[in-house]
């Protein structure tokens, strides 16, 4: 038997004395009391369902025919279930939250918010956060289709059918991935580098990827002078050292008009070049149109000539040829020889340069860059290393260190030799005092004694540089023969010192 609540128990009479046509209607001055896990009131045909109090969890509870709770609320801790669909401003929801009208999460100066557009909005610091591995948003009808967070490599990835990838872009900005519906990759950027696959044909200008021997293709459609079609190919397709080549070709004449080799040969108006330049076809230098100007190139059919200003020379060594202004003339010879400055040619000599102005031009100066580093000048001087240090007459200046059978000069040393050298005199200027020193009163010297015990010693005189000493480092010739020259005066006065040691030895013994 269900046990009625306090106030039906209370009232019970009366309600029953207002029940009018199978309706009840109470009214009650004050609260009503229902005490813990009791019905505060409930639905008489089927008893289970009504507004019942848990007194376990401190809940007020609205259950149905089966005594669960459809709906719950717990004031104390702020809670509440909800079992079904929930409609706000509807009565039929179609969903577990069914909202006709706008809904906001969050403060009111950062949420998130559904418009009744249906927009989702987000205001303040509200972010859409996705997790790692995550879609931020896929298609309803097929789920393969989204924007998709890899977290392997930091990256977004658009994916299409089975979920490959159609795009893929660095977060970090390193690279930028475009594929077709093959799941090959069409065009990428990475770092400084921009790649393209394949690219359909368009009018313009199409990049293509064109059969099994052209790797790369730059199509000009109709956008040449006389609509002809040119297409700038490489025919290399990985082909190691050796194999392809790079050209410009007319599609319409199907000729090539540019071709470099894979060994770097340049052709012009042929396919494959034979030399370094390979032209098919007259060749023009010059700026002056129209009209024979100095500097131009021509072919006659069995000979190249060159146009000095007056007339048409041979280039293929068909006899001596010569160019020539005002002051300077050069002339090229059949056996090789190139004469600068004369018409003169010298058996023994490949390059003759002759200064024909002794007093206004240096006949000869290289530089690397705009700095000089060799020149001869009018008076006969070398120089080398520098243009600003005039070289003597006939003679050389050299700026820099100097070496001589090594690469390496010595450190401190301008001249470095390594091997043997021979000359018939050699002066060496001395900066430090001469050994005359010697023989004045101040100098002094070590007595035989001493000088026997530093030799025991040392193994070598003193101020005398040791032989392993001179195996390391060599010797310096002034300096050595300034010691030598020493030693040998101090030589002097000792045997001197003996001399007059011996002649009163001899004195006394005679006096006896």
């Amino acid at each position: 038997m269900i046990r009625k609540p306090k106030f039906l128990r209370r009232f019970g009479a009366l309600l029953a004395a207002l029940t009018v046509c199978g309706a009840a209607m109470a009214q009650v001055a004050g609260p009503v009391q229902v005490g813990f896990d009791e019905y505060a009131f409930q639905y008489v045909p089927s008893p289970n369902i009504g507004l019942f109090f848990s007194g376990t969890d401190n809940r007020y509870e609205l259950r149905d025919a089966s005594s669960g709770p459809a709906f719950w609320l717990n004031p104390q801790a702020g809670r509440s279930y909800f079992r079904g669909r929930m409609g706000i401003n509807i009565e039929v929801p179609l969903a577990s939250l069914d909202v006709a009208g706008d809904a906001r999460i969050g403060s009111s100066t950062n949420h998130a918010a559904i418009a009744t557009d249906g927009d989702l909005r987000f205001a303040g610091t509200a972010d859409y956060l996705v997790g790692n591995n995550r879609y931020a948003f896929r298609s309803q009808g097929d789920q393969d289709y989204g924007l998709f967070f890899n977290a392997t490599d930091n990256r977004y990835q658009f994916l299409g059918d089975g979920g490959v990838s159609a795009v893929d872009f660095s977060a970090d900005g390193g690279f930028f991935r475009a594929y077709d519906a093959d799941g090959e990759e069409m065009f990428s950027h990475n770092g400084n580098t921009f790649t393209v696959a394949s690219l359909g044909a368009s009018s313009g200008l199409t990049l293509e990827g064109s059969d099994a021997t052209t790797q790369v293709r730059i199509r000009m459609n109709n956008n040449m002078p006389g609509g002809q079609n040119y297409i700038l190919q490489s025919t290399a397709n990985g082909v190691p050292v050796g194999g392809g080549k790079f050209s410009i070709r007319n599609e319409n004449r199907g000729e090539n008009v540019f071709v470099i080799d894979s060994v770097g040969r340049f052709g012009f108006g042929l396919e494959n070049p034979e030399a370094r330049l390979d032209v098919n076809g007259a060749v023009k230098l010059g700026t002056t149109l129209g009209s024979v100007a100095e500097g131009m190139v021509r072919w006659t059919g069995s000979d190249f000539e060159g146009y000095d200003g007056s007339s048409w020379l041979s280039l293929t060594g068909e006899g001596n040829q010569a160019w020539s202004d005002a002051t300077l003339s050069a002339h090229s010879y059949r056996t090789g020889k190139v004469s600068i400055g004369t018409t003169v040619s010298f058996p023994d000599d490949q390059v003759l340069i002759r200064n024909n102005d002794l007093l206004a031009n240096n006949p000869l100066r290289v530089q690397v860059g705009t700095s000089t580093k060799f020149y001869v000048t009018n008076t006969g001087g070398v120089s080398v290393g520098s243009s600003h240090d005039t070289p003597p007459t006939d003679g050389m200046y050299v700026k820099g260190d100097v070496t001589i059978g090594t690469q390496t000069p010595a450190v401190g040393y301008a001249l470095s030799v390594n091997g043997k050298a021979i000359v018939e005199e050699l002066t060496v200027e001395m900066s430090g005092d001469w050994p005359d020193y010697v023989f004045t009163p101040e100098h002094s010297r070590p007595a035989l004694p001493e000088l026997k015990q530093a030799i025991a010693e040392l193994g070598h005189l003193p101020g005398v540089p040791s032989a392993d000493a001179v195996a390391e480092h060599g010797i310096h010739v002034g300096e050595m023969q300034t010691t030598l020259l020493e030693k040998v005066e101090e030589l002097t006065l000792y045997i001197i010192e003996l001399e007059e040691r011996l002649a009163e030895v001899e004195g006394n013994a005679a006096g006896h």
